[in-house]
């Protein structure tokens, strides 16, 4: 038994001038272009091997930060992950500034202030006058929001690379007390 492939050249005559005749055409010249396309990728690449090693670094470099940038959700779990550390630690072992800053972390997401931005490559957590779900005058007008000049001062955490960097810069020597 011989399978018959049939030439999309050779359309029957009942099929020609059809919708199907126009979208085989279609996939054929797609089909085309994306290996004309790929033929110059690489010729370009052989050609210039420096310059496509540098936008190759830097693209796989910006896919694994966008694959890797934290969430809302990892920042609370990284919050209540150190919160429940530096509980097993005793008291009077404590470091008085990682506990400050915990403490300071509970009282905002207590009064949902904190908030996350997503910048792709990597996000920023910053506090908010205002509860999110608050519908007051002052919460809503656009014109009372924080100002962009002040806003370096609102930034608790930058998360990068599934960390949140300035919360885990405060958790390196909870257990010691100074």
């Amino acid at each position: 038994m011989s399978l018959r492939i049939i030439r999309l050249s050779q359309l029957p005559e009942k099929l020609k001038g059809t919708i199907f005749e126009r979208w085989i055409n279609y996939w054929k010249g797609l089909g085309r272009d994306y290996k004309e396309v790929s033929k110059d990728c690489v010729n370009y690449i052989k050609a210039n091997p420096v310059r496509s090693t540098i936008y190759g670094s830097i693209g796989t470099f910006a896919f694994t930060c966008y694959k890797t940038n934290p969430t809302f959700n990892d920042f609370t779990d990284q919050v209540r992950t150190s919160e429940n550390l530096v509980a097993l630690v005793h008291p009077d072992c404590q470091n008085p500034h990682t506990i400050q800053h915990l403490r300071y972390l509970e009282k905002c997401r207590n009064d949902d202030k904190i908030r996350l931005t997503s910048l792709w490559l990597f996000s920023i957590v910053w506090i908010h006058d205002f509860p999110s779900k608050l519908a007051t005058a002052d919460a809503t007008c656009k014109y009372l929001q924080p100002e962009y000049a002040t806003f370096h001062e609102r930034i608790i955490d930058i998360g990068f690379f599934n960390k949140f960097w300035n919360l885990e810069k405060k958790m390196k020597d909870y257990d010691i007390f100074e």
